[in-house]
């Protein structure tokens, strides 16, 4: 995501951890803890004005993370067309099925697997879940970058030379996202063939100091 520290909206925010349970009094300590903050920028040993700051949790605070992961907690329930289902806790979404795919979440990155044997299939599922995170993500005044996202086939090395990617792409809208042959993920580089090769060759290059491989 774009600046997704900088972005939270301080309402929308408070209204989903009403909807978690937070009391009344924690719900006024961290509006008042988010409100009133400014920020300023230093230029050439020029100090700028104070800039109040409309939206966005305070980076480097411990609160910080916390608060944007309880922001966009419900992200990964945006892909799931089918009704909610029973649980011990009451009702919830299951967030990795078969029809609709899963999305799982670590801070700001996020990443939506899907599987099928058709891919035409796959791509037109692919698209439209997509889709279904673009309209969360505005619905929640956040920004997908599409610079940052990836798109990787998974398949074996040798059906990746018969078949090239299977000619699945992502639709992002302004723009055609192709296919890549591996892409980092939590510090791991993940291949498209299911080899470590990308993954061992980066991790000998860090422990050597040399610059890192890249994915093409």
């Amino acid at each position: 995501m774009s600046s997704a520290f900088d972005v939270v909206n301080h309402e929308l925010l408070l209204g989903k951890l009403e909807l978690f349970g937070f009391q009344r009094n924690i719900l006024d300590w961290l509006r008042s803890y988010l409100s009133e903050r400014k920020q300023r920028v230093v230029i050439d040993g020029f100090l700028s004005d104070p800039l109040d700051i409309q939206a966005g949790v305070p980076q480097g605070s411990i609160l910080g993370p916390l608060l944007y992961i309880c922001f966009t907690n419900d992200m990964p329930e945006s892909i799931h067309d089918h009704d909610i289902v029973p649980c011990n806790q009451g009702i919830s979404f299951d967030v990795s099925c078969q029809e609709c795919g899963s999305v799982c979440c670590f801070a700001d990155d996020s990443t939506f697997s899907n599987s099928n044997k058709d891919a035409q299939i796959l791509e037109n599922d692919t698209d439209l879940k997509y889709k279904s995170i673009i309209n969360y993500m505005n619905a929640n005044l956040l920004v997908l970058n599409t610079a940052k996202t990836k798109l990787l086939v998974m398949d074996s090395k040798v059906k990746h030379r018969w078949h090239n990617n299977h000619g699945v792409t992502l639709n992002a809208g302004s723009e055609v996202i192709v296919p890549e042959s591996c892409g980092k993920m939590l510090g791991g580089v993940i291949s498209c063939d299911f080899s470590w090769n990308f993954y061992i060759k980066d991790d000998e290059n860090v422990s050597t100091g040399h610059n890192t491989s890249k994915c093409s």
